[in-house]
């Protein structure tokens, strides 16, 4: 009996460590087991995902990349060029010109620019002034001034400058050249210019000036009739201080 018991006891202890051992060696490899693959877990995500999305993707960007500046540079080109073009300040080709003032009458013309110099021609009505006096103004009558009107026909044919530029859509400038009238035959003027750009084909241009007639003294009396004792203070023969508007279009 007392050896049944012995053996007994000594299979019981056996197993007993058998299970620890077997425990703690389950527990050890599963730990182990967990970590690695938590580890394995973590490290091929980040390293498998970016080179796949880095092959494939980047021959596209690149290609967009590339596209992308030769439109924004092309685009970038081409304002500038529009800008320039739309100035009429100082603008090269024909234009249509429409004048109203002493300086200019009411004509219709054209202009063909070269830039900031030019030639313009006009023709169309000018009124003519006649101031004049009495040689006995200083008689008992007192002073007495008289004014005449009559009317002309005018060819106008002017070279024009506009080198200063206040303004990127303005500028001043000088214009002279011939003048015929049906009254007071050969003549000239010159005058001061100011032109502002009003849009990308209209401008407006102020003149200040004056117009000559050498030897029309007499024709504008025969002319409008004035009596011999006749003392001319203002006419268009010899016509200082004119102002004049030109409207200027250019298509």
């Amino acid at each position: 009996m007392g050896i049944v018991v012995h053996f007994g006891g000594t299979c019981m202890f056996d197993q007993t460590r058998l299970l620890t051992l077997t425990f703690i060696v389950s527990t050890l490899a599963f730990g182990s087991l967990t970590s690695l693959g938590s580890r394995c877990r973590a490290q091929p995500a980040p390293a498998s995902e970016p080179p796949a999305s880095s092959a494939t993707i980047t021959p596209a960007a690149a290609a967009a990349a590339r596209a992308r500046p030769s439109n924004a540079s092309d685009s970038e080109g081409a304002a500038p060029d529009k800008s320039e073009h739309a100035s009429t300040a100082s603008r090269a080709g024909i234009g249509l010109v429409a004048a109203a003032g002493l300086h200019t009458g009411l004509a219709l013309g054209a202009r063909l620019g070269l830039g900031e110099v030019g030639l313009e021609i006009e023709a169309g009505y000018q009124p003519i002034i006649a101031v004049w006096q009495e040689a006995n103004w200083l008689s008992a009558k007192g002073n007495s001034s008289h004014v005449d009107l009559g009317s002309s026909g005018q060819l106008a044919a002017e070279l024009y400058a506009t080198p200063w530029r206040p303004q990127k859509s303005s500028a001043i400038g000088l214009k002279g050249g011939y003048r015929y009238n049906s009254m007071l035959t050969h003549g000239f003027a010159v005058a001061v210019t100011y032109l502002i750009e009003l849009s990308d084909h209209l401008a407006l241009e102020g003149l200040a000036g004056g117009s000559f007639f050498p030897g029309s003294g007499d024709t504008l009396r025969r002319k409008l009739g004035l009596p011999s004792n006749a003392q001319l203070v203002y006419t268009s023969s010899a016509q200082f201080f004119e102002y004049g508007f030109e409207l200027i279009y250019y298509p």
